[in-house]
């Protein structure tokens, strides 16, 4: 066997992209040729932060959901712990 890569090269687009660009993630993944980094940067940081902020505001209820699942005890001793120092003794 010479060095060639072998199996998927890239990363499927349904495991990377999340939310509203999906579909079209997925369609340019096939029909576009492979990309790298300089096309991969975005060319305004502020307008792309914008787009981003509505997968972020929804990533966040997942994790702490996560989280409590994982350990509940832990997660609710956590939150009075951060509490504690506002309430009066």
């Amino acid at each position: 066997m010479s060095g060639a890569p072998r199996g998927r090269v890239r990363a499927s687009a349904e495991l990377v992209v999340l939310g509203l660009v999906r579909l079209p993630a997925i369609a340019s993944a096939y029909l576009l040729p492979a990309l790298d980094g300089p096309y991969l940067v975005p060319g305004d940081r502020n307008n792309w932060q914008r787009l981003h902020s509505p997968l972020e505001q929804r990533r966040v209820p997942r994790i702490l959901s996560r989280r409590f699942r994982a350990n509940p005890v832990g997660y609710l001793r956590d939150i009075e712990d951060g509490l504690r120092p506002y309430v009066p003794a």
